[in-house]
This record gives structure tokens, C-alpha cells and sequence, in this order.
């Protein structure tokens, strides 16, 4: 996960959030099988969409095993500069998609409109979209507004009826999500804390769905483990195990002569097992280790155990 945020300043319930040009990333050790490039996604917003700035985990969240950017200014409208906030004039969608470029990536969410006239949204929406297109973007989601204003209302049957225009754009309808969840906001528009995530986590799986392939994460990597000679006494073993790279826990199993293999111990955190047995008796023990996922590994190939018949240490 890496995540880039430009230039914000969010307004919710009166109270002012004002942050300038910050980047951070985030994300776990790299194994092999996760070494791929991240997939760019570009998410340009309002206030509104702003929400994922202040609320980190949500941000995380949605940008898990991608190279989420987020383009986020207070009154920001699609192709008129914004009204004036925090010291500045936002610019307009259209001005940050030219301003990019290539560095929007293959795919960009658009969450803007709030600002928006319905008799100019159109025509607007019509502009983004080419300057999308010629930036090389090949794919555009673009959410629905709350419909708590009927500005905002008739801005989102444009959003609908684009698609027949625009094959390459997706709507991800916010619309009734947010009327099904009054709690999850803090005035007409503006998100809480619980709503951050409750828009990450409808914005997730739409993102995976329209990118495809490119956002699709790679399967878990196999874990594998071996044994290692035990120590051996008349009592007692010590066996030992070694996973590889990914190995995360372990299960242990054993088998004596006269019965099926038993499961010992399951999601062992430790690569050694004190091992209780009788003097002289025979037994097979294996190993299987388990990835993050929490996915087991095969078995490995069983070891035998025979404990000393005098009870002196091998």
C-alpha cells in the first residue's frame, strides 16, 4: 500500500481540518509474493471524498495493495475554479487532471459535483472526461452524490445517464448507501468517523472490480516447512522444524504403529515440540506450516522417532 494526499482542507459540522501537502506510506515486509508494482488509483474529491484524509485507518483501508492518491480541496468544482477557502482558490477537477497528466494512472475516481450546477454539470462532465481520456486514464468511476439537496439530486441523474455516453466510465452509486446510513454523517454532505470507513469500504470493491487483473492481489505465497533431526531420550523428544520465508504458524502431527495420524498441536507459533513417549517406542512425526493468510502448506516428509529403551540421551 502506498498512498500520496495533495493539498486539503475539510469542513465537517462547523469545525475546520486544514492540512497542507502531506505523503505517507504504510504496508507489511515485502515477501516474493507481493514484489509487483502497486496499481495507481487516483481519487480526485471535494470536502466531501476529503474525509479520507483525516481518517488514516479508512484511507488505509481502501488503499490496501495500492498506489492510492488522493486529490482532495475544499469547494472544488469540475471545470470553474472553486470558491475561495483556507487562503486559497481551489482548483478545479479538470485543472489537477491537466496538471498530472500521466501520473493519474490507469484508473481515477471522480467524487465532485457538490459545487456543481445541474445545467452546467453536463457539459462539464462531458470536458473531464475527455481531458481523462487524453491523459491516458482508460478507466473512470465516477460516485454519486448524497441526495439530501435537489441540486444534488439532478447533478446524479447526469452521473447515471453518462455511461451511455462514456463507455469507459463506471457509476459507483453512493446515493442510496448514504441514505441508508443517517448516522454516518455529520451534516447534509459531510462524513464522520464511521462514515469514512463506511466509504471506503463501498468505494473498495468497486475499484477492484473496474481495474481487474492489474488490482487483483496475487495469491498467497505457499508455506513450506521440513524437520530437522530430533534429540531423542527415553521419555522425552525434542523435535525441531524450519519454515520457509512465509511460514507464519505451524501444525504438528504424529503417527505410532498402531494408529492413524494425529494432529499434536495446530498454529504453533515456535519451530521445536517437547514431545512425550514411551522408552523404546516408535513413532513418525510431520510438519505443516501455515501462511498469513492462514492457509496450511503440505506436509512435510514425516521423520521417525524411537525413544532409547536405557532412558540416556541420544
Amino acid at each position: 500500500m502506498r498512498i500520496s494526499i495533495v493539498a486539503l482542507a475539510v469542513v465537517v459540522v462547523g469545525l475546520t481540518y486544514a492540512a497542507g501537502t502531506a505523503t505517507t506510506s504504510a504496508g507489511k515486509p515485502v515477501t516474493a509474493a507481493d514484489t509487483r508494482p502497486l496499481p495507481r488509483v487516483t481519487l480526485i474529491t471535494d470536502s466531501v471524498g476529503g474525509v479520507l484524509f483525516w481518517a488514516a485507518d479508512a484511507r488505509a483501508e481502501l488503499a490496501q495493495g495500492l498506489d492510492l492518491r488522493l486529490e482532495t480541496k475544499t469547494c472544488r468544482k469540475l471545470i470553474a475554479v472553486g470558491c475561495y477557502a483556507y487562503g486559497e482558490t481551489p482548483p478545479s477537477a479538470l485543472e489537477t487532471i491537466q496538471t498530472l497528466g500521466a501520473e493519474l494512472g490507469p484508473l481515477v475516481v471522480i467524487d465532485v459535483g457538490y459545487n456543481d450546477r445541474p445545467d452546467e454539470y453536463a457539459e462539464a462532465l462531458d470536458t473531464v472526461m475527455r481531458a481523462l481520456l487524453d491523459a491516458g486514464v482508460k478507466q473512470v468511476i465516477w460516485v454519486t452524490l448524497e441526495e439530501t439537496e435537489d441540486v444534488w439530486v439532478e447533478n446524479n441523474a447526469i452521473i447515471r445517464a453518462a455511461p451511455k455516453r462514456w463507455p469507459q466510465l463506471v457509476v459507483a452509486d453512493w446515493a442510496p448507501v448514504a441514505a441508508a446510513n443517517p448516522s454516518w454523517f455529520a451534516d447534509l454532505a459531510h462524513m464522520n468517523g464511521e462514515g469514512a470507513f463506511g466509504f471506503a469500504r463501498f468505494l473498495r470493491p468497486i475499484i477492484l472490480t473496474t481495474c481487474g487483473p492489474p488490482c487483483v492481489p496475487p495469491p498467497p505465497a505457499t508455506a513450506l516447512a521440513r524437520m530437522l533431526p530430533p534429540t531423542v531420550g527415553a521419555r522425552f523428544a525434542v523435535i525441531r522444524w524450519q519454515g520457509n520465508e512465509v511460514a507464519t504458524t505451524y501444525d504438528l502431527a504424529v503417527e505410532s504403529r498402531r494408529g492413524p495420524w494425529r494432529t499434536l498441536a495446530s498454529r504453533l507459533g515456535t519451530t521445536t515440540y517437547r514431545l512425550r513417549g514411551r522408552p523404546g517406542e516408535h513413532l513418525q512425526v510431520r510438519v505443516r506450516a501455515r501462511n498469513e493468510a492462514d492457509q496450511p502448506g503440505p506436509w512435510s516428509t514425516p521423520r521417525k522417532v524411537q525413544f532409547r529403551a536405557t532412558g540416556r540421551a541420544r
